[in-house]
């Protein structure tokens, strides 16, 4: 996605209180926009079932995979952001502070979870959602809770979103996951 959609997105939830009056459906061609984005609606346990699938026939290296590929996107997406709104300057606490909470809470509004916890220090972060499509999409595979945490997607968003934002190596790891039973999937990021 790109930062002028990101910014559009951002500001048009920030205008409404609820993502529907953005939600746009087009007969003609079959498509349905978000503040202008196409999005593809499919079964929260979609993707769940996807990496499981793809976890049994490779075993762990399906999640470094996932991670990988999403920390791509994320960092890209931090570059953008850095890049265009924050014009290339080293950012300070709180430019990373506004800037990653406006892009996580518009993810959260269209789909990612509740977010329930939202903290920027000097050098880390902790993010935790009460709802998830990737935890609870896992548990109604039925297979019971998960032995580690499922938000692939999110964890690797998440530390390429503050790696492109920082221009820094970042680290984290989901240290709660409902997929396992808890009752927020979060994340603790460091840099």
């Amino acid at each position: 996605m790109k930062v002028d959609e990101f910014k559009g997105l951002i500001e048009a939830l920030e205008k409404n209180d609820s993502p529907q009056g953005l939600l746009k459906y087009d007969a003609e061609t079959s498509k349905m926009t978000l503040a202008g984005i196409t999005v593809v609606p499919i079964h929260d346990y979609f993707l769940p079932a996807v990496f499981a699938a793809l976890e049994g026939q490779i075993g762990p290296v399906a999640r470094s995979l996932i991670i990988g590929y999403a920390r791509e996107i994320g960092v890209k997406d931090g570059r953008e952001i850095r890049e265009r709104m924050l014009e290339g300057k080293e950012p300070t606490i709180r430019a990373v502070r506004e800037a990653s909470r406006s892009m996580f809470k518009s993810w959260c509004q269209i789909g990612w979870g509740k977010l329930v916890k939202f903290e920027v220090k000097e050098n880390c972060a902790e993010i935790s959602r009460s709802t998830s499509y990737e935890g609870e999409g896992y548990l109604k595979l039925g297979k019971g809770p998960a032995t580690t945490p499922r938000c692939w997607i999110a964890l690797g968003y998440i530390i390429g979103f503050f790696e492109g934002l920082l221009n820094r190596k970042v680290k984290g790891e989901e240290t709660e996951c409902i997929g396992m039973g808890a009752k927020t999937c979060t994340f603790k990021i460091e840099w």
